[in-house]
């Protein structure tokens, strides 16, 4: 069965994944009839911007004779839902299908290349990505990923053609720690998200606490279901360890689940440590309910940089127009542009 797409025609069409919602809604399998498309829900307005992005640097590139004289860049852009199966499924239709019963938002060459296409962007999240790396490792397709920070992705034997603009989340990791040495820290608690970013990270983390001679006051780990009385429990436990530094290594989604329960149960009093999946996101600058409880958070995150042209770009956009009905849910005007969309640009170079 056919994804959604926003697509392109070109003489080389370029496949993208983004993660334009936050969750699946498993549908119900009787296993006597044909299952029924995945349900997507929570739309994410950040990706949908890094989408933009995308579609932006080629836009740039056709527009400059010069890069690529005669040849015209296109796109099949697909909604990864912010997990692995649904990823795979969309690579599977980018390496293994001519004909793709979706949206087309711009239809200009009519000499497109039909087949696998030569490179995939994406995708954000290192547990989708892992998937998709292992998927066209085996067909040596490069990937190029803006937002995959697992240190597991450096691994060139297990991943051959997967290449990023992100760096590998060592490089935080050793800031953090450097950050706790700083400050002389010495009773430190974590909490993970349940996937290869949140995992990974926090492993990482904890065992470089223990070699600087701090010690770990605990390692809890966010479901992936978020289950308020799971989440309960981590902040119940966090109350009891009396540690009052906890770096949270987890994505912006699972972040606000743990903050919404910690203002539920009026947990005060914390120094937390953002790792950059969050440190720049939306639920740390935006929502005023978060601000007391917030407020003096410490974090990393990648340098800022300006992309000419791409604010005008993004304030133009509305995703109402037609082509964008089956991946936006919701009406909306795009504005506002940060460095993740630097990042996913600089995937384009």
């Amino acid at each position: 069965m056919s994804l959604p797409v926003v697509q392109k025609k070109g003489d080389i069409i370029l496949g993208g994944l983004f993660s334009l919602h936050d969750m699946v809604m498993e549908p119900s399998l009787s296993f006597t009839s044909k299952p029924p498309p995945a349900h997507c829900t929570r739309f994410n307005f950040r990706t949908f911007r890094w989408m933009q992005t995308m579609i932006f640097a080629i836009e740039e590139i056709n527009r400059d004779g010069k890069l690529l004289p005669n040849i015209t860049l296109g796109y099949k852009i697909f909604d990864s839902c912010s997990t692995p199966h649904q990823a795979l499924k969309a690579v599977m239709e980018l390496v293994g299908n001519e004909k793709v019963s979706g949206v087309e938002v711009e239809t200009e060459s009519q000499g497109t290349c039909h087949g696998t296409v030569p490179a995939v962007i994406g995708d954000g999240g290192s547990t989708q990505s892992l998937v998709v790396a292992r998927f066209l490792g085996v067909f040596q397709v490069p990937q190029v990923s803006y937002f995959s920070s697992c240190a597991c992705l450096s691994d060139k034997k297990e991943f051959p053609a997967f290449l990023r603009t992100m760096p590998s989340d060592l490089f935080q990791v050793d800031a953090m720690v450097q950050l706790i040495k700083h400050f002389g820290w010495t009773w430190v608690g974590v909490i993970a998200g349940d996937d290869a970013y949140g995992l990974g990270g926090a492993n990482i983390f904890a065992d470089e606490v223990r070699k600087l001679g701090a010690c770990v006051a605990l390692h809890e780990v966010i479901p992936k279901n978020r289950a308020q009385i799971t989440i309960s429990s981590i902040i119940s436990k966090i109350r009891s360890s009396g540690a009052r530094v906890i770096l949270v290594f987890a994505v912006e989604q699972d972040a606000a689940a743990l903050f919404d329960e910690a203002l539920r149960e009026g947990l005060t009093g914390i120094q937390w440590l953002a790792s950059e999946a969050w440190s720049t996101a939306a639920v740390l600058s935006t929502p005023k309910k978060y601000h007391h409880i917030l407020q003096g958070s410490m974090g990393f995150a990648i340098r800022r940089a300006q992309i000419a042209g791409l604010q005008d770009f993004l304030l133009s956009l509305n995703p109402s127009r037609p082509g964008y009905e089956k991946l936006c849910k919701r009406k909306s005007t795009i504005f506002s542009a940060g460095l993740s969309k630097y990042r996913q640009y600089t995937a384009m170079a």
